[in-house]
């Protein structure tokens, strides 16, 4: 899944100039091939990767390593490296244990019938807009994130007689069991910044919005097209009005000991693929649950395909103001604009900042907070002889800080708009 754009870029590569297309990727990697040939510049090894432990699932059993330059990301989440600012003991120990008890093989390794860990994550590395170039230097930066991510392979729920429970918020309740809880969990708080909150989802999105959610999806979120009118109409019902979802425990019982296929039954026409639980493995506080940093700036010398420095990429506020510094923003959107007089300028969304970083030592040299979180590359242009910067700030309305989308307080509105710097 290669969203972030190839760069093109001049470098020297054993003693000559070579044309070359640079592509970092969400696994951390960074291939760089010379773009008249297609030849990597340095080896990619075909390296033996975890087999697929589902019945009738042959996975590939190589996938490609660049031998150089090295990851700009970590590829693997260890017990030992839960995030120590995690407040409460008891909930570090249950995410060790939840690491420890997960598969936990490192890149590429297919989802199965049990947690799978994949790091950096389903939407970690780099994404969309993540690198930029400097054509006269040979040198690359690239922003990426790490976002664990916990997935698992689930059979398809059984089709349940939905008039046998009651009234159509109570039937909602049990298609909410079936195919929503899994990831948004049972009072439906979701786990933010990947999966959103549904409280209060229909007054907040409309039922209109969220009809179309479920029938087309909403990335992260698949498409529930296979969901009947029926099924959607009691389902809103149930978001409208929860308080009246109750229905007996004998029934929610039996849907934990209805028929669900585990590894021996499985057939490939049988299976659907869920991230389960939380998807994401975030703390309460919505951060990842792994060791910061969260986010990084990583300069590359291509010349060489070697890293001339990494840093930690912004912070997130209400960590900041406690004196934790050097965590790395949380879920960055964006990239970076480098110039011709050596700045290069970045935005980040969980502190609202922008920084210029001197392109040659990855120095901060100055920063802004904006009334909005930075989203997307910021633009630099020159206009009547002097040179400006715009950057696109957003807040949904109720967003804070250090999360993504959430459900707003009433009152509350949305910030965003373009902000332009003159240098």
């Amino acid at each position: 899944d290669a969203t972030a754009a190839p760069k093109l870029i001049s470098v020297r590569h054993e003693g000559k100039m070579v044309d070359a297309v640079a592509e970092p990727t969400k696994q951390g990697f960074l291939f760089v091939f010379d773009r008249v040939t297609g030849k990597p510049l340095w080896p990619v090894e075909e390296r033996p990767v975890p087999k697929s432990d589902v019945p009738g699932e042959e996975a590939w059993t190589t996938q490609p390593f660049p031998t150089a330059p090295p990851p700009f990301a970590r590829q693997k989440f260890s017990a030992d490296e839960i995030d120590q600012y995690i407040a409460d003991p008891a909930e570090r120990a249950k995410w060790r244990d939840t690491v420890l008890s997960a598969r936990n093989d490192g890149l590429f390794t297919p989802p199965g019938f049990r947690n799978t860990i994949e790091m950096p994550g389903n939407s970690g590395g780099a994404n969309w807009g993540a690198s930029a170039i400097d054509p006269t230097t040979g040198m690359m930066y690239v922003e990426s994130k790490d976002a664990p991510t916990m997935l698992k392979l689930e059979g398809k729920p059984p089709k349940v007689n939905l008039d046998a429970f009651g009234a159509p918020e109570q039937q909602g309740r049990i298609v909410y069991v079936q195919q929503c809880q899994m990831c948004h969990g049972p009072e439906r708080k979701g786990s933010p910044p990947g999966v959103p909150s549904l409280v209060n989802a229909v007054t907040t999105l409309g039922a209109d919005r969220i009809r179309s959610i479920i029938r087309v999806g909403a990335p992260p979120m698949p498409s529930f097209a296979s969901l009947s009118t029926k099924e959607l109409d009691v389902l809103l019902a149930f978001l409208a009005h929860p308080e009246r979802g109750d229905v007996s425990k004998e029934s929610l019982a039996w849907l934990g000991r209805a028929p669900r296929l585990d590894a021996s039954s499985a057939t490939d026409s049988s299976l659907v693929r869920y991230w389960s639980g939380y998807g994401y493995m975030n703390s309460t506080e919505g951060l990842p649950a792994i060791n910061p940093p969260w986010s990084t700036l990583t300069a590359y010398d291509l010349n060489a395909g070697t890293i001339k420095w990494q840093i930690p990429l912004g912070e997130v506020s209400a960590l900041a103001a406690k004196g934790i510094e050097n965590t790395g923003s949380n879920w960055p959107r964006g990239g970076p604009v480098v110039t011709a007089g050596g700045l290069i300028f970045v935005g980040t969304r969980s502190d609202r900042k922008i920084r210029a970083f001197d392109k040659d030592t990855g120095a901060l040299l100055w920063e802004k907070e904006l009334p909005a979180r930075v989203d997307g590359v910021p633009s630099v242009f020159e206009l009547g002889g002097r040179e400006y910067l715009a950057v696109c700030g957003r807040d949904v309305e109720g967003t804070t800080p250090d999360a993504d989308i959430v459900t707003s307080p009433p009152g509350r509105p949305p910030v965003q708009g373009y902000y332009l710097f003159a240098l």
